[in-house]
């Protein structure tokens, strides 16, 4: 039998605790859940990183393999140096026996451009390929250009985009000669950096806030030579300036603006598209020309009747009546005519010295500038008279006349009519004079017989297209020659 204080200890004895067992295991439990989970996880992140870096080196490959065939197609004679790494593979083509690029430079220049390239991936993955690029801007020029061209891995997509295109200076090659373009193969004539300048002049006026203020500066803007720094891209033309009070020193030109004045065998086509007029070829045209004005008494009446039988005409204006007549000028370039420079005062321009025929055109083109706000871009010397000299110091297009009215001799409506008709001929230029009465009474005689026979009119600038340039002399859009050859 059980005492009584046997029992009573049996009663008061508590029962154990396994609270703390049962934590640990189940902590034991979590953390070789945890462990799993992690484990899974890693071996599914290795799993799809092996499986990027495998699409990545697939896509690669594919990619070299469309490269390699590009440079085969090429032609272009290359050494391939190829570095594959994790996140980064480098392809160079060095290229051999190039006319243009030595196989040292080159090497040195890719290097170059390889380590900008890698710099703009910022640790991305990627593909970069160093190499020489030439495409063709017409059939005469080609472009060589060393480039980097990195491509950016995107692993969620699994592909490369091209990225930014690392180069150097380009170099323009012509077929001709295997060689770079030169200032001269572009800009071949005298005559042609006499015409840019003109364009220079134009530009610097037309963007200057206050014209009043650089027209004298623009009028002596020292010419442009050879000697200059122009720089060419087949897109556009820059040209640094001479020391000048106009306030520019460098110009940027567009193709189109100065076609007439360079070879455009080495420029992009799309640069000169539309720069000149284009005539029916199945039509006949003619310019007619008015000297001497403008005259308050003829010349609005002369206006009047173009206008009223729509015809456009040239007006060779002296800068002396020019001066004393501004309203009327003004409305010659409101009713779409040209206008143009016959000097100040009507001197034989082959008689002046180089100092007193530069005044008469400085003068007469500061005169209808001031009156218009336009710089003529042709003259006709007084009774045609010109040689080399005048015409480069002129540095203008000359245009004389191949049909002479003759209106300044006779006097006469009749005569002046019949003296047109006989001897008109396809793309002629007309010389009349606006300050002849005779000539406004047979003004609409001369045109009404001239769209008898199929005559259009035109400006003397849309009869020649827009190519007329100085040192050059016109007689007509068919008939032209050197100023030196007269």
């Amino acid at each position: 039998m059980e005492n009584n204080s046997t029992r009573s200890s049996r009663h008061s004895q508590k029962p154990k605790n396994n609270w703390g067992k049962n934590i640990f295991t189940l902590f034991s439990i979590l953390l070789v859940a945890l462990f799993g989970f992690f484990a899974y996880t890693f071996y599914q992140m290795k799993q799809a990183e092996a499986a990027a870096q495998k699409a990545f080196e697939e896509k690669s490959t594919a990619l070299l393999q469309e490269i390699q065939e590009e440079r085969n197609q090429s032609g272009i004679a290359s050494e391939k140096s190829e570095k594959k790494a994790t996140d980064l593979v480098t392809v160079t083509y060095i290229p051999k026996n190039n006319p243009v690029f030595s196989e040292e430079n080159s090497k040195k220049e890719l290097a170059t451009l390889m380590s900008k390239a890698k710099e703009n991936l910022k640790d991305k993955k990627g593909l970069i390929v160093a190499k020489l690029e030439v495409n063709p801007v017409s059939d005469q020029l080609d472009t060589y250009e060393l480039v980097a061209e990195p491509y950016v891995w995107h692993d969620d997509k699994e592909s490369f985009t091209k990225g930014k295109l690392v180069t150097n200076q380009p170099a323009y090659i012509t077929h001709k000669t295997g060689k770079a373009v030169t200032v001269k193969d572009l800009i071949p004539e005298e005559g042609d950096l006499l015409g840019i300048q003109q364009v220079i002049q134009q530009k610097i006026f037309n963007e200057a806030k206050d014209k009043n203020a650089v027209i004298d500066s623009i009028l002596d803007l020292p010419r442009i030579n050879y000697q200059n720094k122009i720089e060419f891209t087949p897109d556009e033309l820059t040209i640094t300036l001479a020391q000048n009070k106009t306030g520019v020193d460098k110009v940027t030109l567009d193709y189109k603006d100065i076609a007439a004045y360079v070879n455009t065998n080495f420029v992009n086509p799309e640069k000169i598209k539309d720069a000149f007029p284009q005539l029916d070829p199945k039509k006949k045209y003619v310019a007619l020309t008015f000297d001497d004005g403008p005259n308050p008494a003829t010349t609005p009446k002369i206006l009047d009747i173009l206008k009223n039988k729509k015809a456009s005409a040239t007006f060779f204006m002296l800068g002396k009546n020019v001066s004393d007549n501004q309203d009327i000028v003004k409305r010659v370039v409101a009713d779409g005519h040209e206008v143009a420079s016959h000097s100040y005062t009507h001197p034989v321009l082959t008689g002046l010295s180089d100092a007193a025929l530069k005044k008469e055109i400085r003068d007469t083109d500061k005169a209808i500038f001031e009156a218009c706000g336009i710089l003529p871009r042709n003259i006709r010397p007084p009774y045609g008279a010109a040689d080399e000299r005048v015409a480069r110091v002129a540095g203008k297009p000359i245009i004389n006349w191949d049909v002479d009215s003759e209106d300044w001799k006779s006097k006469n409506a009749d005569m002046i009519q019949s003296r047109i008709k006989a001897t008109l001929t396809e793309n002629a230029i007309v010389l009349m004079h606006d300050i002849q009465p005779a000539t406004v009474a047979a003004l609409p005689g001369v045109i009404d017989n001239m769209r008898q026979q199929g005559f259009e009119f035109v400006s003397v600038d849309t009869l020649l297209k827009k190519q007329q340039k100085p040192m050059y002399v016109y007689f007509g859009a068919d008939d032209y020659r050197l100023a030196k050859d007269l």
